[in-house]
């Protein structure tokens, strides 16, 4: 009976029930209409949602890193508290999706730069709202359409390895630019003054152009997932 209210579900604990059934090669009853809902403080306290296996090394990645992290979720407080501890962070449960969005206003309003990780539809208006949405690998179409980067492997650390990245692009960008404009700029004046020609300027420009793609090849080094 279980396992027939949640065919069509992609709560972790909906497909636990299901992957359990086929298991057991249970006969599941038809079902005429299903509706999704909240699972809130209704949910038995007893039935969780395990943390990911690299939950706490992608956990502390992130804060090791200066990012504040605060789990959004819909379940059960005391069993979110838990967790909570458990990996030093910042919970709050029992929460509606227009619940989650405001949040994310609200942290925004703050003056912080959010972004919001999720993998279900109850995450999507979070996502949208958020200055960057990151889907979980294995999410809902919603929450993957909604957001705007993924995870493919689900894993929490690939996250923090994904800030590490945009942290290094960034920095190779407004170095890109420092040795493409200084040397232009060198060259201009040096050149206008009469102490360059011509053929050194053009060789700086073809220089400065060999510098900043090796630079910008560094970029290639596979990040490190800790």
């Amino acid at each position: 009976m279980a396992a027939a209210l949640e065919q069509g579900s992609s709560h972790p604990l909906a497909r636990a029930i299901l992957q359990r059934t086929g298991e057991l090669k249970l006969q599941v009853p038809g079902i005429a209409t299903v509706k999704a809902d909240h699972r809130g403080d209704t949910a038995d306290p007893a039935i969780r949602d395990e943390p990911r296996p690299d939950a706490a090394a992608g956990v502390k990645a992130l804060t090791d890193g200066g990012i504040h992290v605060v789990m959004l979720t819909g379940d059960n407080r005391r069993t979110v508290e838990a967790i909570g501890r458990q990996f030093g962070m910042e919970v709050r449960a029992e929460l509606l999706p227009e619940d989650k969005q405001h949040i994310v206003g609200e942290l925004k309003k703050s003056g912080f730069n959010v972004a919001k990780i999720g993998d279900g539809i109850n995450d999507a208006p979070a996502l949208a709202a958020a200055d960057v949405g990151i889907a979980m690998g294995g999410g809902t179409d919603v929450a993957l359409e909604t957001a705007d980067a993924a995870v493919l492997h689900g894993r929490v650390s690939d996250v923090a390895a994904m800030v590490r990245l945009s942290r290094s692009t960034m920095r190779n960008i407004f170095q890109i630019i420092t040795i493409a404009l200084g040397l232009r700029v060198v060259f201009l004046v040096t050149t206008i003054a009469g102490i360059t020609g011509l053929w050194p300027a053009i060789l700086a420009d073809t220089g400065a152009t060999v510098l900043v793609t090796m630079n910008a090849l560094r970029l290639l080094r596979p990040a490190k997932t800790d």
